[in-house]
């Protein structure tokens, strides 16, 4: 009987176990095996996951026991699961689109298996030409079954001569080539064989490829359209001087009778010719690929005709050539010179245009040679023009007669030469022109005048002869601008003048700094002139001494300013005006009065000013933050500066003390005294007392937070009066940093404090007295696990809302103790127990707490999994570790809790596969295979290493709601990866969720990414834009490298609706009878809405944006017979987000009485007066004021927009990212 109940409560043990780790819920993923019908290696197969836009999500490998595989899903969506199986692997399917929404189509979120089949290897190789490497595309190939001769499939070659023949099982084939388009060298077919891998085969190995012996080369010739037969076409080869060419076939390999001149270097090898049929037509056959030239000779009796091209470049690669256009036989040449002169030099490089007597361009002549002669091939009888280009020269046009009896053409010589130069200005340049005259026998006479071009220079075509040339100045600027020379003499002979210049005169400025330090040389300072408000030059003191000159100023009125870049000094004169009209100018004196110091204080204060020689010292209000305050000193030398204030400027410890150094080169004269922390003060009150109070002040738990810890022992108090007695108030004091939110939370082995810890946020100003605590004693909880057992996780809980209180672990003798708690006694909270391996009872019960915190343990057998940092050795959390394998195939996925460690227990005996996995870790092992015996618990450490980082934020809208279900990425933008990979190649996205936290997992150190609203991805299509659009972070590496946290992206929905405002002009009296109304002008009654008015400002409800046409009508209830008045309307489409319109009422009385306008305005005068100017400057200065009035109504709208969002479920409302400021229309 016994031995039965240790059996059952085993067996209850064990149920427990598994329902415990059942309904811990297994972790999101998608999982399956991959299978084969043949014996494969499954660690070679990797399953990679895909977002629908191709970025690559997780890669897992498959269990090599039994190619199970495991991928963990963090974020709902569409994706991609592909197998990547080695080269040349066939899978069947290849891809498998998923959805993970938890539908129940959803596979993944159903634990349904995706299986991938293997269906064959790949057989590659290559086709080759003759002599290369590579072959033709198109040449078809045949896989046969050596065992039963069938045919398997068929393929043709890819570029290159490639091809794949796929799925093809292990066996022994034939692979034939088609024979039908090209001959082969050797066999047309190989035979392989396929075994447990793909297949490829070696293209230097003769047995294992095929080569194309050569390929054909078809041409033709003819003379003006008709065949020519007899013509002699010479093949030639440019790079293959020692190949046999055996492969030819039915090409005369006879040397040639009469051969012409062949060009290139080497010299080509003849190899054999063909002669031209009666159709024209020649072929070359089965010629190997390689670079040749086509040589073509065509004799008369006692005449050479030339056939063109003479010469003709072939490149055979993987195909046959068909040459077009054909050879054309022409006709014969004639030779000219081009001269400088009759009996002058030939011109080199004139380029000869020769037109035929039909006015069609016949022939366009390379350059002439250096004597100036050129040659005209393929010349017909006929009258020519000639036309003669050359740099810098005129040519007339010529007209000429060739024939074969003439075919020297008459000398051609230039009729005009080019004349060129500039003008350089040294200051404000003009666009002038300049004079050419013709001296002819001393007589002067104006030839031509030309503009200057925008660089200041001029050029124009001159006939031989002499010329004066000279820069005409407008009359009113002749006082101002006068160049050297004045004018030049040039003879035009035989060639081009290029080379004249015209200078501008200048005058010179000088004068001299004077400054307080004689023997110390200054830096940074600066003298600018500057003329009518430009600046005209700058002289550097550092570079150039305290002595300066300005040269090259024309005449005018300046002025000098002496500046030093640092804004070091004072002065008594820094600058001065002067004029120069035509002589230099001297002894400008500029004069220093002392030296300035600046201050940019972040907050309001007063500082203490400590002169050099300690003998004096200034007092400096600093009453406004964050503006520039100056103070002028008149000694050089060291300032001490002391802020007077409950601030701090610097982030050690160090004193609160500043100099300012006049004397030093890389000193600062302007301080910047930006606060970094700022004091806060509390207190703790108890009756008791003790030594053993320490406050705590820590970041608050948030993404954005800095990381703040500190201590502080409360030894000292003082007591004080609370109520009717005296307690012991303890005082306590720290320095927070600019806007920083921390936890306050005093803690002691006796005392409970109320508030437990207190929030304070620091800005930019101190707090004094933020919070006082008050100290009471409590419950402390004991207890002991049996038989002793060390580290059991104790967690102490309250029994109403399940709030963690404790949580500790037990010694070496299986004790604990935890407290103190707010609590009376034990009955109030509860106690458990938990040990990864480990099955635990409670030895109390409700009606008896003596056992109290006390329990008994059981150890249980399986695989034990602990994970924990390779770094600091620290737990690893949210690990998905997958086992599968054991007698009966078993799996399970599951994620590592708080502690790190998973327990697997109740397994059959047999070899398991276990893997773990973590975005953004690189685990040791990564995978392993254990051999697991009956009862026996095997433990094995897994150590995981960061390798990549994430980046946490929030979307939410502009008034802090949040926005969900928004689509972000980050995308790589510069640097390289840890793993040699460019960082513009590397994208992450995700979703944020219903709270608006985000996570973008998986973010490579040393790069840069930026973050930002995913484009073109639907779940954005209710989102206009974003602020900041993007945001630019960097990932560290090494010890530096962390997650990115505290982003926040304020999002704005597109506006649906739109808003309407209007101003009427008129009479306050007049107002009351007024009305609005609003119509929608395909239906205009009712209206939409009627407004009366007791203002002149509107504001009418808000309509859809449904581009329709609508009507704004202003009406009065003023009586026709009385008043002479008209009302106005205005139509608009709605088809923005806001609207403005401005109306005018004017109205008039029909007849004259003792009561009319003049008792009117007075009677009302006292308000009226003010109104009317009031309106009149809002109207006057309505381009100021609507943009604060547009900007208010845009942040109400966002802000309903954004509330409607939170409580619609989602559906699109008005955002102010759509609205656009427009000007208010006049009616």
């Amino acid at each position: 009987m016994r031995k039965l109940c240790e059996i059952i409560a085993l067996l209850f043990a064990f149920i427990i176990t598994e329902f415990a780790f059942e309904t811990s819920g297994e972790p999101l993923g998608c999982g399956g095996f991959v299978k084969s019908f043949v014996t494969i290696d499954y660690s070679r197969i990797s399953l990679k996951l895909y977002t629908s836009s191709g970025n690559l999500k997780h890669t897992s490998d498959c269990a090599p026991n039994n190619g199970y595989y495991f991928i963990r899903i963090y974020d709902k969506g569409n994706y991609v699961l592909k197998i990547e199986p080695p080269f040349g692997w066939n899978f069947e399917p290849k891809e498998v689109a998923l959805t993970v929404d938890g539908s129940e189509n959803d596979v993944c979120s159903n634990n349904k298996d995706v299986n991938f089949m293997f269906k064959g290897f790949n057989v590659s190789g290559k086709v080759i030409s003759n002599t290369l490497d590579s072959g033709p595309e198109g040449v078809e190939l045949t896989l046969i079954a050596k065992s039963n001769n069938n045919v398997l499939q068929k393929t043709t070659t890819t570029a290159n001569g490639e091809f794949t023949l796929k799925e093809v099982v292990p066996g022994t084939y034939e692979i034939k080539a088609s024979e039908s388009k090209y001959r082969f060298l050797g066999t047309s077919s190989l035979t392989i064989v396929v075994n447990n891998d793909s297949v490829q085969l070696d293209s230097s190995d003769p047995k294992s490829v095929l080569v194309v012996a050569g390929y054909n080369i078809v041409g033709r010739v003819a003379s003006d359209g008709e065949p020519i037969k007899g013509v002699q076409f010479s093949l030639y080869s440019k790079d293959k001087q020692n190949f046999d060419f055996k492969s030819i076939e039915k090409c005369d390999k006879s040397s040639v009778t009469s051969k012409k001149p062949v060009s290139g270097d080497p010299k080509p090898r003849y190899i054999c010719h063909v002669i031209s049929g009666p159709d024209g037509k020649f072929r070359f056959e089965t010629i190997p690929p390689g670079d040749y030239k086509i040589v073509p000779i065509y004799r008369g009796k006692d005449i050479q005709f030339e056939v063109k091209p003479d010469e003709l470049d072939i490149s055979i690669r993987h195909q046959h050539i068909e040459i077009k256009p054909t050879f054309q036989v022409e006709g014969f040449s004639v030779s000219g010179r081009v001269l400088s002169s009759k009996n002058g030099k030939g011109i080199v490089d004139a380029q000869v245009l020769l037109t035929n007597g039909l006015g069609t361009v016949s022939e366009t002549i390379i350059n002439t040679a250096a004597d100036g002669i050129f040659h005209l091939e393929n010349i017909r009888t006929g009258t020519y023009t000639l036309q003669i280009t050359a740099s810098h020269i005129l040519f007339e046009t010529t007209t000429v007669k060739i024939s074969p009896a003439s075919p020297q053409i008459p000398d051609i010589t230039a009729s005009a030469f080019e004349v060129c130069g500039k003008l350089v200005f040294t200051s404000s340049p003009i666009d002038l022109r300049i004079g050419f005259s013709r001296i002819e026998n001393g007589v002067e006479k104006i030839d031509q005048t030309v503009d200057i071009e925008t660089d200041y220079r001029f050029c124009t075509f001159l006939r031989p002869g002499n010329y004066k040339v000279t820069p005409l100045v407008p009359e009113k600027l002749k006082r101002e601008m006068i160049f050297v020379p004045k004018e030049k003499i040039i003879a035009v002979e035989d060639v081009p003048i290029l080379d004249l210049e015209f200078r501008q005169f200048t005058a010179t400025v000088s004068g001299k700094v004077e400054y307080i330090q004689k023997k110390k040389l200054e830096k940074n300072i600066f003298i600018k002139l500057e003329k009518s408000g430009s600046l005209v030059a700058t002289w550097d003191v550092d570079k150039n001494g305290f002595d300066f000159t300005f040269n090259s100023l024309i005449p005018g009125t300046y002025r000098l300013n002496v500046e030093k870049t640092d804004n070091g000094w004072c002065w008594e004169t820094n600058f001065i005006e002067f004029e120069i009209i035509d002589k230099d100018i001297s002894n400008l004196i500029l004069k220093q009065r002392g030296f300035l110091l600046s201050f940019m204080p972040s907050n309001s204060m007063q500082l203490n000013i400590l002169y050099p020689d300690k003998k004096r010292s200034d007092k400096l209000d600093l009453m406004q933050a964050n503006v520039f305050h100056t103070h002028c000193v008149s000694m050089p030398g060291i300032y001490t500066i002391t802020p007077l204030t409950c601030h701090k400027f610097k982030e050690d410890e160090s004193d609160e003390i500043f100099t300012v150094d006049t004397e030093s080169e890389n000193g600062f004269r302007t301080l910047h005294l930006s606060a970094v922390k700022h004091r806060v003060t509390g207190a703790v009150r108890t009756s008791l007392n003790i030594s053993d109070i320490v406050v705590h002040v820590k970041s608050e738990a948030r993404d954005d937070s800095p990381d703040i810890h500190l201590k502080l022992e409360l030894k000292n108090y003082i007591e004080v009066k609370s109520g009717n007695s005296v307690v012991n108030e303890y005082p306590f004091s720290f320095w927070l940093k600019s806007f920083t939110t921390a936890i306050i939370e005093p803690t002691s082995n006796q005392l409970l404090f109320k508030p437990t810890n207190h929030k304070v946020s620091v800005e930019t100003d101190c707090l004094d007295n933020v919070i006082t605590f008050n100290g009471r004693t409590g419950l402390f909880v004991s207890g002991q696990i049996q038989p002793k057992l060390a580290d059991v996780k104790i967690t102490i809980r309250d029994r109403k809302t399940e709030n963690v209180l404790f949580v500790t672990n037990s010694d070496a003798s299986g004790k604990y103790v935890g407290g103190p708690f707010d609590y009376d006694d034990g009955s109030e909270i509860s106690v458990s127990a938990e040990k990864t391996g480990y099955l635990f009872r409670q030895l109390w019960s409700d009606t008896d707490l003596s056992l109290f915190g006390h329990f008994e343990s059981q150890k249980l057998a399986g695989i034990i999994v602990k994970v924990v940092d390779s770094n600091d050795k620290s737990n690893l959390k949210d690990v998905l570790i997958s086992i599968s394998g054991g007698s009966d195939n078993f799996r399970k996925n599951s994620i590592t809790p708080e502690n790190g460690q998973l327990a697997f227990v109740g397994l059959n005996p047999g070899q398991y596969f276990v893997r773990a996995v973590l975005k953004e870790f690189q685990f040791e092992p990564s995978s392993k295979i254990l051999d697991l015996k009956q009862g026996e618990t095997v433990t094995i450490e897994i150590k995981g290493k960061r390798v990549a980082f994430s980046c946490f934020g929030v979307t939410n809208s502009l008034n802090g709601q949040p926005e969900g279900g928004v689509a972000l990425e980050a995308v790589g933008i510069e640097g390289v990866s840890e793993w040699g990979v460019n960082c513009s190649q590397l994208f992450e996205e995700t979703v944020s969720e219903t709270n608006g936290n985000f996570r973008i997992r998986d973010l490579q150190p040393n790069c840069k990414y930026e973050i930002r609203l995913k484009r073109g991805d639907e779940k954005n299509n209710h989102i206009s834009r974003s602020i900041p659009s993007e945001e630019v972070i960097s990932i560290k590496s090494g010890s530096e490298g962390k997650d990115i946290t505290g982003m926040r992206l304020i999002v704005f929905r597109k506006m649906t609706q739109m808003d309407i405002t209007g101003i009427v002009n008129t009479k306050v009296e007049y107002l009351s009878s007024l009305k609005v109304k609003l119509f929608a002008e395909n239906n205009p009654e009712p209206p939409i809405a009627v407004i009366p008015l007791t203002s002149s400002f509107f504001s009418l409800p808000t309509i859809p944006i449904d581009n329709r046409v609508y009507s704004i009508k202003l009406e009065s209830s003023l009586s026709p017979s009385v008043y002479e008045f008209q009302t106005t309307s205005v139509s608009f489409s709605a088809n923005r987000s806001f609207e403005h319109f401005d109306f005018t009422f004017t109205v008039k009385q029909r007849t004259s009485n003792n009561f009319g306008d003049q008792d009117v305005i007075q009677g009302g005068a006292i308000y009226t007066l003010p109104i009317i100017l009031l309106l009149t400057f809002a109207l006057y200065n309505y381009k100021t004021i609507l943009p604060f009035v547009f900007n208010f109504v845009e942040n109400v709208q966002s802000l309903l927009a954004s509330r409607n969002a939170s409580s619609d479920s989602g559906e699109a409302s008005n955002s102010s990212a759509s609205k656009k400021k427009v000007k208010p229309k006049k009616v």
